[in-house]
């Protein structure tokens, strides 16, 4: 199952988050995602398991569905096939938005206490949350927390920036980038691009009350 932003407190995968929390991330546990991206996911969950010393950094190119990585990363935990020491745990996604927003970044070291020693935590957008896309240093802020929790033995930390970005975080902070273990996906096959836009093309439909033909999607990809 999926729980996308609740908007109130409760237990979403074995986790008591509030209002606050719930609004600002995504709980991914065992939803089958359009795209499986199996290889990376064996190799995350590999450098999850050892929780030490090296992170999953991953790494994609613009437009190549990295929003849906955490929720290939929880389905693929939750497979019967995997008996790994994370089978089962729940992926939570931090949305970089209402980190941005939080200018003592209280919200990270909050989803750590919470999914500490039972999920795995997932900061999506590192480029945006680290604000590298200026050329000034804006705040150094965001990376010192997130670098505290890399260092938790308990808490198994993966992030996701964009590759135009990789030389930018090494270059704003060294002592992190050393500890990162860089994952770059693949490209989405001509197949799996067509899924997404269907699945996309079908939610606006929905919405709009109306139904996109197939040809359009296929001509639009």
């Amino acid at each position: 199952t999926v729980d996308d932003a609740p908007s109130a407190a409760g237990q979403i995968g074995g986790l008591a988050l509030s209002p606050r929390l719930a609004e600002a991330c995504d709980v991914y546990i065992d939803q089958e995602p359009l795209v499986l991206r199996t290889n990376v996911c064996e190799r995350v969950a590999a450098l999850l398991s050892a929780r030490q010393p090296q992170v999953p950094l991953l790494v994609t190119a613009t437009g190549e569905g990295r929003s849906t990585l955490a929720q290939c990363l929880a389905f693929f935990l939750s497979s019967s096939d995997n008996r790994g020491a994370l089978s089962g745990l729940p992926v939570v996604r931090v949305r970089a938005e209402p980190v941005l927003a939080d200018r003592r970044y209280d919200l990270i070291r909050m989803f750590a206490d919470e999914v500490r020693g039972k999920g795995i935590l997932f900061i999506d957008d590192l480029e945006a949350v680290a604000a590298l896309g200026w050329n000034t240093v804006i705040d150094p802020g965001p990376l010192q927390t997130i670098r505290g929790l890399m260092a938790d033995p308990n808490l198994p930390v993966s992030l996701s920036i964009g590759a135009e970005y990789v030389d930018r975080l090494q270059a704003r902070d060294a002592e992190l980038f050393d500890k990162l273990e860089r994952i770059d996906v693949p490209p989405m096959t001509p197949d799996e691009v067509l899924a997404v836009a269907k699945s996309v093309a079908k939610g606006i439909g929905r919405h709009h009350g109306a139904q996109i033909p197939s040809q359009v999607i296929a001509r639009a990809v």
